[in-house]
């Protein structure tokens, strides 16, 4: 089982819940399933939606994803070929849904050769509520309604019930075909001050970003690489209800004495009464300085030390299973549970 998966499938085998995701990457329609009955690669796609099955049965469908967030899963190529254990020797087949060689018992950590793990290219300035589509919905027809109103008052040589009919008519006419138009003249005036707020905040992410690799040689991409895997420990590591998670907005990052604190809204599945509750909330957290160079995997396999006994290792169990010192050897920034 690949080493950014592992804990998400083991939590779910847990409630018997597949989650079936649907991408279009170009112009491609690809899937892929936690239970690993079907996964394409993909190489840049875009989150369509989610269904979150239960022995056959549809529990619950996540449409809302943001069209700018931008995933990668590709695997491997070789990863099904031979593979000569460096502990015992042997000389076996590498199988991604397992996590150790099958005669000596050593750990070997499989990932992908490339993989963004939701990486967040550029932040959204687009509003999607829906109140704002009602309201631009409402101006439209206002505005069309008196455009009619004049119109017809100007040609017109009566202004008795039919004619009203027509102004409403016409209004109703031109705010549909003008839908469109509206919503995006309409944006521009109801969303300025948002826009402009997200601006600041854009700026200000920017700010953090060039001094995170400034003085702690840490990419943008890394970072979110390295926020994810910490999340995904966070969240499926332990005994809650909560079986998945997805980012909505990083809205805000500040750095200082080597602690990075993260202001993010995310939505969070929870499986409770063989149910499904979705929930959209700003989660605060916390990450710190690892104070070393994480340890860089390779395509397929990985065999990997502990730094304390020197034994094999597997990297998603967090400690070393032999002398107990926690694995912070992948990341950088390690989040810190409070």
């Amino acid at each position: 089982m690949l080493i950014t998966e592992r804990l998400h499938e083991t939590k779910l085998k847990k409630y018997g819940i597949n989650i079936c995701t649907k991408y279009f990457d170009g112009d491609k329609e690809k899937v892929r399933n936690t239970d690993n009955s079907h996964n394409d690669d993909i190489e840049s796609g875009i989150r369509i939606n989610k269904r979150y099955i239960l022995k056959d049965r549809l529990l619950f469908e996540e449409k809302n994803f943001n069209p700018r967030i931008l995933y990668s899963y590709i695997i491997n190529p070789d990863i099904h070929k031979d593979f000569t254990c460096i502990n015992c020797g042997a000389t076996t087949k590498i199988d991604e849904n397992t996590s150790c060689c099958p005669y000596c018992r050593s750990s070997y950590n499989l990932d992908y050769s490339d993989k963004t793990l939701s990486a967040r290219y550029h932040y959204d300035l687009v509003l999607n509520s829906k109140t704002h589509i009602i309201t631009t919905f409402i101006t439209d027809m206002i505005v069309s309604f008196i455009l009619a109103f004049i119109y017809w008052t100007n040609v017109g040589r009566t202004f008795k019930l039919y004619d009203i009919i027509k102004i409403v008519g016409i209004g109703l006419v031109i705010g549909l075909l003008l839908f469109y138009v509206f919503y995006v003249i309409d944006a521009l005036v109801i969303s300025s001050r948002v826009r402009k707020i997200k601006e600041k905040e854009n700026a200000k992410k920017e700010l953090f970003f060039n001094k995170l690799e400034k003085e702690y040689s840490t990419s943008k991409k890394e970072f979110f690489n390295n926020l994810n895997v910490e999340l995904d420990e966070h969240y499926y590591d332990n005994d809650s209800n909560i079986i998945d998670y997805d980012i909505l907005e990083y809205k805000d990052f500040e750095i200082s004495n080597d602690m990075i604190k993260a202001t993010i809204n995310v939505r969070e599945i929870i499986y409770e009464n063989n149910k499904i509750v979705s929930k959209k909330v700003d989660r605060v957290f916390k990450f710190k300085d690892n104070k070393r160079e994480p340890d860089k995997l390779h395509k397929g396999v990985n065999i990997i030390k502990c730094h304390n006994c020197g034994n094999n290792i597997d990297v998603t169990k967090n400690k070393c299973e032999y002398c107990g010192t926690r694995v912070n050897y992948m990341q950088r920034w390690y989040l810190i549970e409070e």
